[in-house]
């Protein structure tokens, strides 16, 4: 079954989604949503819920301390900008930095069919080693909810400290107030200390597993040697601990690895976006043993689009068990699933057309049978 819904493309409308893990409840974002006064770009989410197969509006929610430029939803054509937990009970949205400045995330609740704001998370300064000394700290351009909605990771991309290193913070709620608990940079995206300006954006992508113990943190830098994804886990101690580095097996020169990230409900399958040239996806998995190492299984998408196509693996995400891979790619305007059918061999399907979609923002949901492919204008839906 395959459903789709429009608005406006001049308002942003469907550049990020998510879903529900039952896939019944659909997060959607238009950036440039008038604001009450009429003016542009405050920004809103629209929620859906599906009953019988088919969409309906649940909510449209706007931040409470909106105005123009908020573009709440929006990232400068970015995905990941809105999350939601397992049962669609808790939604993250992250504003577009690039309008006012300073990235914010705002946190929504439902009870029953109500939504309403739960709290405004903004850049944690106490946890910065240095004063904040930039005019844009790109808080936000990643967020991803564990499954009970109590652990929050936030992708500071930008964060202008260090030659602009980045990093991703981590928000815990308790009581129903969230605090931040820590910030993590990867061990590899520092300045080597030879005086040049480096640009590793740790942060640019992130995820979360299910249960809130492993995060996955992509390093998109501007140079191959700053590409890389970061696994880190939490110990007995709940401290954050660097477990591994991702990196691509062929070292592609302007991949843009780490672009975008997935992990699978486990933490033990990781999915990262190479964004650039021709693209591709690189699938990681770990070993069951007790050295847990993790280790290189396929390398997909590079076959199977043009040479023109900038954008595979412009938004990616993984089911539950990390069987099933949706990857949008955005210059050719397609998304592709690919499903594991042996020892490292995936199998591509083109869902484009059946779905109409244009890849700039995709997802699955837990069970792999409802896949959400979205962009400027409209978001579609399709259901196994």
């Amino acid at each position: 079954m395959v459903e789709t819904l429009t608005k406006s493309p001049s308002n942003q409308y469907g550049e990020a989604v998510a879903v529900s893990r039952d896939g019944n409840i659909t997060a959607v974002t238009q950036a440039r949503e008038p604001c009450a006064d009429g003016k542009l770009r405050c920004g809103a989410v629209y929620m859906y819920v599906r009953d019988q197969g088919h969409w309906s509006q649940q909510a449209k929610l706007f931040a409470s301390d909106g105005v123009q430029d908020t573009q709440l939803g929006g990232y400068d054509y970015l995905d990941r900008t809105v999350t939601l937990n397992d049962d669609g009970t808790v939604m993250a949205v992250a504003t577009n930095s690039f309008g006012l400045g300073k990235g914010a995330v705002y946190v929504f609740v439902r009870s029953g069919n109500t939504w309403s704001e739960q709290q405004k998370l903004a850049l944690p300064t106490a946890l910065l080693p240095a004063a904040q000394v930039c005019a844009n700290d790109s808080f936000g351009r990643s967020l991803a909810l564990s499954g009970d909605g109590n652990v929050l990771i936030v992708g500071a991309g930008n964060e202008c400290l260090a030659g602009n290193t980045g990093a991703a913070y981590l928000f815990t709620k308790t009581a129903n107030q969230w605090t931040a608990q820590t910030r993590l940079v990867g061990s590899r995206v520092e300045p080597s200390g030879d005086g040049n300006t480096r640009t590793s954006a740790f942060g640019a992508s992130v995820d979360i597993s299910g249960d809130g113990s492993t995060l996955l943190v992509g390093s998109q830098g501007l140079t191959s040697d700053l590409q890389h994804a970061y696994i880190f886990n939490k110990n007995a101690a709940g401290t954050w601990n660097e477990k591994a580095i991702l990196t691509p097996a062929d070292k592609p020169q302007r991949s843009g690895f780490g672009f975008s990230v997935a992990l699978n409900r486990s933490g033990n399958t990781a999915l990262v976006g190479g964004y650039g040239d021709r693209g591709a996806a690189y699938i990681y998995t770990k070993n069951s043993g007790l050295n847990g190492i993790w280790k290189q299984e396929a390398k997909i998408g590079a076959n199977i689009t043009s040479r023109s196509s900038f954008g595979f693996s412009f938004s990616l995400d993984l089911d539950d068990s990390g069987t099933h891979a949706i990857v949008g790619d955005w210059g050719t305007r397609k998304a592709f699933l690919f499903t594991r059918v042996g020892n490292y061999v995936w199998s591509p399907e083109l869902i484009d057309t059946l779905g109409g979609g244009n890849g700039s923002s995709v997802t699955i949901s837990g069970d792999g049978t409802t896949l959400l492919d979205s962009g400027p204008g409209h978001f579609t839906t399709l259901q196994k």
